[in-house]
């Protein structure tokens, strides 16, 4: 236990709700450094927060003068709550992947998200990670967050010796999430698309971040699609949350989301539209064969813990 902790985990983005989660976590078995712009008062005794702005380079110095053992990127989950993702654009990447390819840490996790492969007609059946990323045409963040995922893809060759996983999760579920899909269903009457019932998947933070810390104890690395257990059509989860559905004709859709605040851009209302019209199901038999790794919550157990 002493030499697990003497070992140092960066989680960047570490104010987020999943960087809160992880830091909770991983603090007992190592030496946490939470990374973010702004701050983490709640934090446990033992985690060192560093805030820092990434167009700074006295600031940045304060980051790259270490040299940790692991790297945890929260990626897709720093768009949440509307604010500036700033380990996303494309200087910080550079900046990161360098400091990265010259530190060499022992592990690099990258949190991507499944819903950068946009739900389309086409979306027929299980995709896996091979799957383009077409969500990346639809709006400023998803192509911000897309982008951000192929660069991360690059630390594969340019750091070899450093062991890189990136995970692309289905919708997270839990404490401090506050996506479009909470926003969406943590309502008494919740907007659908008349004439189509999605299926959808869902994943508690409860079985996601347990994953990370064991992904930080193996010697496997690659791009993993992280599903929950089993999937769910959208009328029988607002069934079981007790909510009931607002059908609305498929041109009101995106002003009416916009209206009730579901979401504040055009073109996240597009985006959410095609989520409530077809159905977008990741296949994450690869991370399962790969880390023995499956979720223990029920999806309807999951629909309805927030």
């Amino acid at each position: 236990m002493n030499e697990r902790r003497r070992r140092e985990v960066i989680i960047l983005g570490g104010a987020t709700g999943l960087g809160r989660l992880l830091a909770g976590r991983l603090h007992r078995y190592f030496n946490v450094v939470t990374v973010d712009q702004l701050p983490f008062h709640d934090r446990p005794r033992d985690i060192e927060h560093i805030s820092i702005q990434m167009t700074s380079k006295r600031s940045r110095e304060q980051l790259f003068k270490r040299k940790p053992y692991a790297v945890i990127h929260t990626g897709f989950q720093e768009l949440s709550h509307g604010r500036r993702a700033q380990f996303l654009d494309r200087k910080s990447i550079t900046h990161l992947i360098q400091w990265i390819t010259n530190v060499k840490p022992k592990k690099v996790i990258y949190v991507s998200s499944a819903v950068l492969y946009g739900a389309t007609v086409e979306t027929v059946g299980y995709i896996d990670e091979s799957y383009p990323l077409t969500a990346s045409a639809l709006t400023s963040a998803t192509g911000l967050a897309a982008n951000a995922d192929l660069i991360w893809q690059t630390l594969f060759w340019r750091a070899p010796k450093t062991q890189t996983t990136i995970l692309r999760p289905v919708s997270l579920v839990g404490p401090y999430q506050n996506d479009w899909l909470r926003r969406l269903l943590g309502r008494r009457h919740v907007l659908g698309c008349m004439g189509f019932d999605p299926l959808l998947q869902l994943l508690h933070t409860d079985d996601f971040y347990p994953l990370i810390a064991q992904i930080l104890e193996t010697k496997i690395s690659g791009i993993y699609n992280v599903a929950g257990s089993g999937v769910i059509p959208l009328t029988r989860l607002l069934e079981a949350r007790g909510s009931r559905p607002l059908w609305i004709p498929e041109p009101l859709l995106e002003r009416a989301l916009r209206m009730r605040n579901i979401v504040t851009h055009a073109g996240d209302a597009h985006m959410i539209k095609r989520f409530l019209k077809y159905d977008l199901l990741v296949s994450d038999d690869s991370l399962r064969q790969a880390h023995n790794w499956q979720p223990y919550r029920r999806i309807v157990d999951t629909a309805t813990s927030f």
